[in-house]
């Protein structure tokens, strides 16, 4: 489903291009009461085809795991609040942009804890990921980069389904 939203709204933008400048981050335009776009960023795409491309691909891998490690709705809502936690951090260290990437980093996050989660029978070498997403979440938060914290908010999300007993 992450992936049809993602196709439907690039080919909207690439219909409407103005589609961007209503949608994206834009602290003006939030000053002016327009807090919906810290959601509709999440369906706008500030970086051309080759971003379009990477989330389109990056939602289809990281979406497959997750959903069928933790069910249509959880992943739909890992993907959903991590997004809106990148946008927000995007508003403090990137105001103007748009793209859901960040939706992608939380499932990223999500994965991660998955293949570190004691009942998780994996290979040894497999629970290197989650210690190479961890890295990649603390260089990301570094940096200021709004991708940091979806990830950290995926994993949390996933580890509380985790405790609650969803399969994985």
């Amino acid at each position: 489903m992450l992936i049809a939203i993602a196709v439907f709204f690039a080919a909207v933008q690439e219909l409407q291009p103005e589609w961007l400048g209503l949608a994206e981050r834009d602290p003006t335009a939030l000053a002016a009461g327009q807090w919906w776009r810290v959601i509709t960023a999440l369906f706008a795409y500030d970086g051309g085809p080759v971003q379009k491309l990477g989330i389109v691909f990056g939602a289809l891998a990281l979406g497959i795991i997750a959903e069928r490690r933790f069910g249509t709705v959880e992943w739909l809502i890992i993907a959903f609040v991590s997004g809106l936690v990148g946008q927000i951090a995007g508003l403090w260290w990137q105001p103007y942009g748009a793209g859901s990437s960040v939706a992608v980093a939380g499932l990223l996050g999500a994965t991660g804890v998955w293949l570190a989660w004691p009942a998780t029978k994996l290979p040894w070498f497999a629970r290197l990921g989650p210690v190479i997403i961890l890295a990649l979440a603390i260089f990301l938060l570094a940096r200021r980069d709004l991708h940091g914290p979806p990830i950290f908010v995926g994993a949390a999300l996933a580890a509380w389904q985790l405790r609650r007993g969803r399969p994985g």
